[in-house]
């Protein structure tokens, strides 16, 4: 993330936040970028400055990346030791809901779970792995203890 957008007046609309991949097959495969509109990032910008994150309490991470195809959401790679990884979350498998509650789009799933709570909060996905449903629980995490952090004098 962190690409801007640019009107066609030259004006920043927004900042790019998540990538994203679909695979619809009528439209074939694009990529794209999900992105935060500047209305929404005005009122922690002083926060981005000066901490490079927001204060508010960090919304939940599983620590993997996955794809929409079909109306289905698909895991396509996991963090090594990250909390998908820890929790036996497959490259391949179908995430179809999250916390009991149906998911058929990347939107939806990360809605969804970030609705559970801040991070640290367990993730139930129900999910289907080579032709059966089955739970897996996530304990979420802080995606930033995951990066190598700048020494702040």
């Amino acid at each position: 993330g962190g690409g801007a957008l640019i009107d066609t007046q030259g004006q920043l609309c927004g900042i790019g936040s998540l990538f994203v991949q679909r695979n619809p097959d009528e439209l074939g495969s694009f990529d794209g970028n999900m992105v935060v509109p500047i209305d929404i990032i005005n009122p922690i910008m002083d926060d981005m400055i000066r901490f490079g994150r927001s204060q508010r309490p960090p919304k939940p991470w599983i620590g993997a990346l996955s794809t929409e195809a079909k109306d289905h959401v698909i895991v396509v790679s996991t963090w090594e030791s990250g909390p998908a990884a820890m929790a036996g979350l497959q490259v391949g498998d179908i995430v179809i809901g999250v916390a009991g509650e149906p998911v058929a789009s990347l939107a939806h799933f990360y809605r969804r779970m970030w609705n559970l709570g801040d991070a640290g909060v367990e993730i139930p996905l129900d999910i289907v792995r080579a032709g059966r449903v089955s739970a897996v629980n996530i304990q979420s995490a802080d995606r930033d203890t995951f990066y190598l952090s700048p020494r702040i004098h």
